[in-house]
């Protein structure tokens, strides 16, 4: 989630200003403006790294005259509280058993021919 950020307020300067004075009122407008855009910015990388840290995604393939295979994760997840989304370019059907914290099982109904499956999981909310 996005948290708030310091809000800056643009105020306009009084009708008749010098030159210099409307410079150093862009200027710092500007100084402000970049503080805020690197706040931003921060906030969004670290958004980015908790996804990345949460949300595991990847591509396994079951190989030819099987109808499984485990996927296991580089690191166990906290729990198995997790959704498991799987996509496949065949058209058979392709489904996931076995959730636990150190990864799942992929299955397929036919055994012939190797299926590279793509797999994203993604933990619940907490409610």
């Amino acid at each position: 989630m996005i948290r708030a950020v310091n809000t800056l307020a643009i105020v306009r300067p009084p009708s008749r200003v010098t030159p210099s004075i409307q410079a150093a009122w862009n200027r710092e407008l500007v100084r402000n403006l970049h503080g805020l855009l690197g706040q931003l910015s921060q906030q969004m990388k670290e958004e980015a790294a908790e996804i990345r840290r949460r949300v595991r995604a990847g591509t396994d393939t079951i190989a030819d005259a099987a109808t499984t295979v485990a996927v296991t994760f580089n690191t166990a997840r906290a729990d198995a509280n997790y959704a498991v989304g799987v996509s496949t370019d065949g058209d058979e059907f392709v489904w996931v058993t076995s959730i636990a914290a150190t990864g799942f099982t992929l299955n397929r109904t036919a055994s012939f021919g190797a299926r590279a499956v793509d797999w994203t999981a993604t933990p619940h909310e907490d409610t």
